[in-house]
């Protein structure tokens, strides 16, 4: 979660990709008065100099900050436990492809 967070914070997410009843989707992180002030501990925003910050769902905050940028959010199907295909999806539910490193 933390990579995702400062990868849509710097916005390098090409595509979000979203499990969307995973288990990182409903994880709080932290959010400021813009899309790209996300954090996952709410010091980290303090640090960057945002003064306001809310707690919100990951899925919430990343779908935002993906909009912002123009970045598409994809639903992905789960990966049924016993094929191959489950290392293509996203382990927390949340992913990216990213525009650079």
């Amino acid at each position: 979660m933390p990579a995702l967070v400062e990868a849509a914070r710097e916005h390098r997410i090409d595509e979000l990709l979203v499990i969307p009843d995973g288990p990182d989707t409903h994880r709080e992180v932290w959010i400021g008065e813009d899309a790209d002030q996300l954090a996952v501990r709410r010091t980290e925003l303090k640090t960057l100099g945002e003064q306001n910050s809310w707690a919100a769902r990951a899925d919430d905050a990343l779908l935002r900050s993906a909009v912002m940028t123009g970045a598409p959010a994809i639903s992905v199907l789960p990966a049924l436990p016993d094929t191959e295909d489950r290392q293509d999806t996203p382990v927390g539910g949340l992913g990216a492809l990213l525009r650079w490193r």
